[in-house]
């Protein structure tokens, strides 16, 4: 179980010496322990992981009271903020990936905190939804992952691997972008690329539209700037040419 937390919250990991707000032992039995009191009772191990991660979710939320709160990617990618929204499935954990592989630093794939030009990301690791352990029809956007480290029980009891990117990012704090812009991309799996600019009223509803807890009004900042809807089929290629496009509209 300690491997599986590791590998799942491998971004937020500090050295033994740095600053830590919450302490989790697990011992070799498999109780956990938080800040010393033990945790969970006598809940089957499969389970504990993901509830340790939901305990982890609920801390981060009740620490940032007064943000917004969205189900959302997010990245600094060349000076600016990227923000990722979609439904679940659409792509948040893949473009944030695609972004990684050309430079850009991690802030979350999945959960994002926002406050004006401030960013606060969940920093687990990348990942994607969990397939049945010994699935050996492993699709080409998995094959960089880690399918052992993280396993979790389905609804039907069968044991599923969660597919995680590890690549050596981390995320701590908060983050502003240098810029000071924010682009916003609406993303949704098709069979070809397309990629349409967004006006100042399709930006707020796809924000809006991805809001969870909004304990902050959405300002100018984040209501005003770049935005795209993108139907993609492959995230690199959608990403480069998000990239480009952003380039075509500044120049105009």
């Amino acid at each position: 179980m300690g491997r599986a937390l590791l590998a799942a919250w491998e971004p937020a990991v500090v050295a033994d010496d740095g600053p830590v707000d919450r302490h989790y032992r697990i011992a070799t039995d498999g109780q956990v322990f938080l800040d010393g009191i033990a945790q969970f009772g006598d809940e089957p191990l499969s389970h504990r992981v993901a509830h340790i991660e939901l305990n982890l979710l609920n801390w981060v939320v009740a620490r940032h009271r007064g943000w917004a709160l969205l189900h959302a990617g997010a990245v600094l990618f060349e000076g600016d903020l990227w923000i990722f929204v979609g439904d679940s499935g659409a792509g948040k954990s893949s473009f944030t990936r695609a972004a990684l592989k050309r430079g850009g630093q991690y802030i979350s794939d999945d959960a994002v905190f926002v406050r004006g030009a401030e960013v606060h990301g969940v920093a687990r690791s990348v990942q994607f939804d969990p397939r049945p352990n010994g699935d050996r029809d492993v699709p080409d956007y998995l094959r960089d992952c880690d399918l052992d480290s993280y396993e979790v029980p389905s609804e039907s009891g069968v044991t599923c691997a969660v597919p995680l990117w590890r690549a050596g990012y981390s995320t701590l704090g908060t983050l502003r972008a240098p810029s000071g812009r924010v682009v916003v991309a609406e993303i949704r799996q098709a069979e070809s690329l397309r990629i349409d600019r967004q006006d100042a009223l399709g930006r707020l509803c796809a924000l809006r539209a991805a809001a969870l807890a909004s304990g902050a009004e959405y300002d100018g900042s984040l209501g005003h700037g770049a935005a795209f809807s993108v139907a993609w089929a492959q995230p690199e290629e959608a990403f480069a040419g998000l990239v480009a496009e952003l380039a075509r509209l500044r120049e105009a």
